[in-house]
């Protein structure tokens, strides 16, 4: 059976929110996309949560669509743990793994 929830470390939905608002400060509606790209990959993890590559040994590392994002979580039982936002590598080689994650905010997903 898939999981059924998605679980974010503290203080996440402030660090997500304060993203969105500097989104949409940059350029009006770009708060909106991202905001629909983290729904997308929230969907995804739901639907396919071991979609996303291994980035450590423990971790996978979801990338947001048109943003440079990873999300990187694990899968524990019927409920995927986020622990980490960061900026996504530049090349698939040079993740940074764990949650060791160069955290640039907590994870939006609740």
């Amino acid at each position: 059976m898939p999981p059924v929830k998605i679980v974010c470390r503290a203080n996440a939905v402030q660090d997500y929110l304060a993203d969105v608002d500097w989104y949409e400060s940059r350029q009006p509606g770009l708060g909106w996309l991202f905001r629909r790209a983290m729904r997308q990959v929230e969907t995804r993890l739901l639907l396919h949560p071991e979609s996303a590559p291994l980035v450590d040994r423990d971790f996978r590392g979801a990338l947001l669509r048109g943003f440079p994002y990873q999300l990187a979580y694990r899968v524990e039982n019927s409920v995927i743990r986020v622990y980490a936002r960061s900026i996504a590598p530049a090349t698939p080689n040079s993740y940074v793994t764990g949650c060791k994650l160069r955290s640039h905010h907590g994870c939006p997903l609740a």
